[in-house]
């Protein structure tokens, strides 16, 4: 029964077929797919458990253009991939002994030099650094400008900080092209070089390069990026570090994160802080680990890593408690990729899908809850209208919440993201709420 499938691709001896396993669950899956892919353009999909692979398919298509299906193997554009990529090659220069994670940026990068509190490495990898985006940048400047990493960094120099360093987690394309900088300064060659050498080869990666020969772009060209259990719009297409060429496939994004378990890419301590929540210099927990996004269903933690580029959106989550490894990967950087892992990997978990209800709220409820809130330095607005409570952040559209009772709501397009209100008094209004989403909890405070 396995044999056919696994014939299919050339996993090499990472993962290994099992002719002895039950095809209960792979039927299962099999079906939970069907159900899944529908609607969605293309995907393909790669379920490990430990070195078994159980599932390795794609659905749809792969180019819609010239009718190619989309297959177990099927390469996509990843180049979104390249922030937790650039953070890992960087943890793994400072478990060499190559840098200190408490280094202020601007002795690694002069151009980043600003005064007042420093930035230190520990924040870019966090997110916590405090510096803007640079898509104003790269919509202000001239045609003539290139796009160059250090012509970015000399941009925001000059910039004011969104909050002080260490104390506000806040996804950013400048901690990550800071980040890959300090990779190519400290091995003194470009970052794709760096990453194809030290990781893609190292881990065997045979379907991985940053040359994205034989993978066509589609129409819609914009970035996205995993961030705290959301997805972060970044707006443009601009990929620093070649990143733009960056293709992978399912398989290999499995072996990604088994090589990461086997502590063949940092050492055991890093990867014990790849799974669980940093924390700020306030000592308060953020939704990011020490370097890549965190995965959490039922009580069982894990990582994640994940985003969109030129059409094509690729998502992969590991889960220890049972040496699970989830790869999605689809046409569309819309595709719904990581509530399809999380789905899928419910079902191998055994963890059934939460119990939602949508309870009605009276006005003196609606009350307690409504009003504006800093969640670090992100301002989000839980306002009421349709007798519902919806919950409003910067540039996204307003999501209805659902009500559980017991002050504790979730969000109706993802249950597993939940707001517990902290109420102290009854019916007075609510000083904060509970964000807690993928393995880590943070908390929003009331404006005053």
């Amino acid at each position: 029964m396995w044999t056919a499938l696994f014939a299919v691709v050339a996993l090499g001896a990472l993962l290994a077929p099992s002719p002895a396993q039950d095809g209960a669950l792979e039927g299962q899956l099999r079906a939970a797919l069907d159900r899944e892919a529908q609607g969605v353009e293309g995907l393909s999909v790669a379920i490990a458990i430990g070195d078994e692979l159980l599932l390795c398919e794609g659905r749809g298509y792969a180019d819609v253009a010239t009718g190619r299906r989309a297959q177990g193997d099927t390469r996509w554009r990843a180049g979104a991939l390249y922030p937790p990529l650039a953070a890992l090659a960087l943890l793994r220069l400072a478990d060499g002994g190559r840098v200190d994670l408490e280094t202020p940026v601007a002795e690694l990068l002069p151009d980043l030099a600003r005064e007042g509190t420093p930035i230190r490495v520990r924040h870019l990898l966090q997110h916590t650094s405090g510096l803007p985006s640079y898509v104003a940048w790269h919509e202000a400047r001239s045609r003539d400008t290139p796009a160059e990493p250090g012509a970015i960094l000399a941009w925001l120099a000059t910039q004011p900080l969104d909050a002080h360093p260490g104390h506000c987690f806040a996804w950013s394309n400048s901690n990550a092209l800071a980040t890959a900088r300090i990779v190519e300064e400290l091995t003194s060659e470009p970052l794709a070089e760096h990453l194809q050498r030290t990781l893609l080869e190292a881990l065997d990666l045979r379907q991985t390069d940053f040359e994205g020969e034989g993978v066509p772009s589609r129409a819609a060209i914009h970035a996205c990026y995993e961030a705290g259990g959301q997805v972060v719009q970044d707006g443009h297409a601009l990929l620093p570090f070649g990143a733009e060429g960056l293709c992978t496939s399912a398989p290999d994004l499995v072996r990604l994160v088994r090589g990461l378990a086997a502590r063949r890419v940092v050492d055991d301590a890093t990867w014990r802080a790849l799974l669980v929540p940093a924390r700020g210099d306030d000592g308060e927990e953020i939704p990011w680990s020490i370097g890549l996004g965190l995965a959490s269903l039922d009580g069982h933690r894990g990582l994640v890593l994940g985003g969109g580029h030129a059409g094509h959106r690729a998502h992969v989550a590991y889960y220890p408690t049972l040496d699970l490894s989830i790869a999605v990967l689809g046409a569309d950087c819309q595709a719904p990729v990581a509530d399809i892992e999380r789905r899928l990997a419910r079902m191998v978990l055994n963890v059934p899908e939460p119990g939602i209800h949508d309870l009605p709220l009276s006005p003196e409820d609606v009350g307690v809850y409504v009003g504006d809130y800093y969640l670090g330095c992100t301002r989000l607005v839980v306002l009421a209208a349709e007798g519902s409570l919806w919950l409003g952040a910067p540039a996204e559209p307003d999501v209805r919440l659902m009500y559980q009772g017991r002050d504790r709501f979730v969000r109706e397009d993802d249950p597993d993201v939940q707001l517990v209100f902290l109420v102290d008094s009854p019916g007075e209004p609510a000083p904060a709420f509970l964000l807690v989403a993928r393995g880590a909890q943070s908390v929003a405070r009331r404006m005053r």
